[in-house]
């Protein structure tokens, strides 16, 4: 029987793509229209990609339940740094290592590197194939240690009972060993080094990560990228926490793009924070990642224990964790650190859509957000010297229909007026009228043919951070949201400016598609950008009275007309 992710995953690709899964055409063909980080995956990265799928299937919940199981025995009596159940977590974690014929990365040609207080970490490596690329190294880290019998300041509940930490962190180091059979299964090494790194005494501050960072034990490399697994064993909701996305360029786009093999929602939180190991590199400048599927009632107290893993979801976090490391292993050039990510927060995210954005009095009217029960839109101001007052528009008015379209609500109204063309037809009621009013009417401004407004994202180039989009526009009812990202625009890159962008919709088609990713899924989203042009004033519904303002009276210098203060609007046309 599939699996629920194994299923999502089957399900996202065939949506995507309409390819069947276990076709290795439908692998090729959708590698053909996949993107990367940095351009389009090339012809030789596809073949390889391809032929790596096999390797990644290696992956399994039930290897990932033994090793946390091991790990997470009372036996080891929570691994706490420096004691005999760490100490035995260490020599198992070696036995894997060189099971899978990985070299060690150690001091004097073992396994361990020793420091502190009885303390070890456990260092494997596999080199890089490409001999100028060999040299860069992607470091992946688990911290292996957990609080032993739970000290007083650490645990939660239970001090002197046996914390397991089969979550903290057994589930990252069993994901970490996967990742280490992976790499070693796959039909050509990557062309950077890559370093599997099981981390002691993280509980006492990352210590572990600390040590190798200021003395590695591969020093005449350069690390240029870690990813690190800490506490990915209780996927809720499909979703996955990601930090450190802002600490180069890019990875935003990298991790949605390796996502679409697995399926999961991801979270882009933009918050650093000394709380795991991969902090120890970002402190040095080195751009890190963190999975983690979130905290829970049983983080640091007795019962994280092995039957409350989610393995199947373990497992989609790991195959996850495979195709962002085996990319960024291969990658011809790798991006730098942001030093800018220092600063941002999830806050400075949220500032980006408080304000709400001035749209352009294109119309000048003013309607009542309350329910209304009468037809169309009621106005309950016009706004003087634009176009609504200039063609007669009245307080009081319902509008009803727009170039022929039925008016339902001010956001319907909205949305025909941001993307309508200059000119366009109004059938309103007005009390005390006998009959319909026609009114043809000069809009201001340039119609927003996609109706969304977007800015750029330094950390992620070539790619367009929506933050509002109009009710009821071309990109509202294509389901593009506030917070999604555009990655493409007809499979081209987004434009740089909105002059380009103007330009390329004077010439688009009526249907344009564009990439857009939410949560860490992306999604061909065709767009319908015709706008409704006006019928005829000769062809209007009968009955209906063809209105024309009086024109106003000449005012000479000695007589100006008074003029009114522009009142706040709610919303406005």
């Amino acid at each position: 029987m599939r699996t629920t992710v194994q299923r999502t995953r089957e399900r996202n690709i065939s949506l995507r793509f309409g390819l069947a899964r276990n076709s290795l055409a439908g692998w090729v063909g959708i590698l053909a229209c996949a993107v990367l980080f940095g351009g389009l995956v090339s012809g030789a990265l596809a073949e390889k990609r391809s032929a790596t799928h096999a390797a990644v299937e290696a992956i399994t919940n039930e290897d990932l339940r033994g090793h946390v199981a091991y790990l997470a025995d009372d036996a080891l009596e929570g691994r706490l740094a420096g004691a005999a159940g760490a100490q035995k977590a260490a020599e198992y974690l070696a036995q894997q290592l060189a099971k899978r014929s990985l070299q060690p990365a150690g001091v004097e040609g073992g396994y361990f590197q020793p420091f502190g207080k009885g303390y070890r970490n456990v260092l494997a490596v596999l080199p890089g194939s490409d001999p100028k690329l060999r040299r860069e190294v992607i470091v992946l880290g688990a911290h292996y240690d957990h609080i032993g019998r739970g000290e007083e300041g650490k645990s939660r509940g239970g001090v002197g009972q046996i914390h397991n930490g089969a979550d903290d962190n057994a589930s990252g180091v069993a994901g970490l060993l996967e990742l280490a059979k992976v790499f070693t299964l796959l039909p050509e090494r990557p062309k950077r080094t890559v370093l599997f790194a099981f981390w002691d005494a993280e509980e006492i501050g990352a210590v572990g990560s600390k040590h190798w960072a200021s003395q590695p034990t591969l020093p005449d490399h350069r690390v240029v990228f870690m990813l690190g697994l800490d506490m990915i064993g209780r996927l809720r909701e499909e979703t996955l926490t990601v930090f450190g996305t802002r600490t180069s360029y890019g990875l935003r786009r990298l991790l949605s793009e390796q996502n679409q093999w697995v399926g999961l929602r991801l979270d882009f939180n933009w918050k650093l924070a000394p709380n795991s190991d991969h902090y120890s590199f970002i402190e040095r400048k080195i751009p890190a990642l963190l999975f983690h599927t979130g905290l829970h009632e049983d983080y640091h107290r007795p019962t994280d224990d092995v039957d409350r893993i989610h393995f199947e979801g373990m497992a989609a976090v790991v195959r996850l964790a495979f195709w962002t490391s085996w990319t960024l292993a291969n990658q011809e050039a790798t991006a730098g650190f942001r030093d800018e990510s220092a600063q941002e927060t999830p806050e400075t995210l949220q500032a980006m859509f408080q304000r709400r954005p001035i749209l352009p009095l294109r119309l000048g009217v003013v309607w009542s957000e309350q329910e209304f029960l009468g037809p169309g839109v009621r106005l309950v101001e016009v706004v003087p010297d634009l176009p609504a007052a200039r063609a007669g528009l009245r307080p009081g008015d319902h509008l009803l229909r727009l170039n022929g379209q039925e008016l339902h609500s001010g956001p319907d109204l909205l949305r025909h007026v941001m993307t309508a063309p200059q000119a366009v037809d109004l059938v309103v009621l007005r009390p005390g009228e006998e009959r319909l009013l026609q009114f043809r009417i000069e809009l201001s401004g340039q119609p927003m043919r996609l109706g969304l407004l977007w800015r750029t994202d330094e950390a992620e180039p070539g790619t367009a951070l929506v933050t509002y989009v109009v009710p009821g526009s071309p990109a509202d009812q294509a389901g593009v949201r506030p917070g999604d990202y555009i990655y493409q625009l007809e499979d081209q890159p987004w434009p740089a400016d909105e002059t380009e962008l103007k330009k390329h919709l004077q010439t688009a088609p009526k249907t344009i598609r564009l990439l857009v990713e939410r949560e860490g899924r992306l999604r061909n989203t065709p767009i319908r950008l015709e706008a409704l042009s006006p019928a005829p004033l000769d062809k209007a519904p009968t009955g209906d009275k063809i209105y024309s303002p009086p024109r106003p009276a000449p005012t000479t210098s000695n007589n100006p007309p008074a003029k009114e203060s522009q009142p706040s609007y709610s919303l406005a046309g």
